[in-house]
């Protein structure tokens, strides 16, 4: 099964996410809708490659926090955009994310250059990259915080209609 690790946005987080998306324009795009950060993909795993990802991942201590929505961005750059993201302000979620990276050291790291705190607002399929660009320049995200109280293995099952993500197991971090 695909899987990866992820932090979720609490879903009464998530409107300026979704006003965002309703100001892009100047191109054709598949809008997400399940919000989250990913800290590591996985890739393809067997039931014992899961089995020992939950192991090793529930060894994982950390302390809540929280992050706040920062501006937009793209990838993999301005001129060829592919992803639209908004990104995150808080050091916690990178320390996280070497806990992480710890953990699943034994693991083949699908996770190429290095990492940068986003949300994926939209995937693109088409654009006009200077329109875009303009666009995505203009829209500011508001100042929301929101609180990290646990990290994710999820599962994500490709589809036409775009991936369905699925709980595998869920880390609580502490007080």
């Amino acid at each position: 099964m695909r899987c990866f690790v992820a932090v979720d946005i609490p879903k009464d987080k998530t409107g300026p996410l979704v006003e965002a998306q309703k100001k892009l324009k100047y191109g054709e795009f598949r809008f997400a809708h399940d919000f989250h950060i990913t800290l590591q993909f996985l890739g393809d795993l067997d039931e014992n490659q899961v089995e020992t990802v939950k192991e090793k991942l529930s060894g994982i201590r950390f302390k809540k926090f929280f992050l706040t929505f920062a501006g937009l961005g793209v990838f993999p750059s301005r001129k060829f955009v592919r992803v639209i993201w908004a990104g995150t302000h808080g050091e916690a979620i990178y320390e996280l994310k070497h806990l992480v990276n710890d953990a699943l050291q034994d693991f083949p790291n699908q996770t190429k250059g290095t990492f940068v705190s986003h949300i994926t607002i939209a995937r693109v399929k088409s654009a006009h990259a200077d329109k875009l660009e303009n666009l995505i320049n203009n829209i500011k995200l508001p100042d929301t915080a929101f609180e990290v109280s646990n990290f994710k293995l999820k599962r994500s099952m490709l589809t036409p209609r775009g991936p369905k993500y699925t709980d595998i197991e869920v880390y609580p971090l502490r007080e």
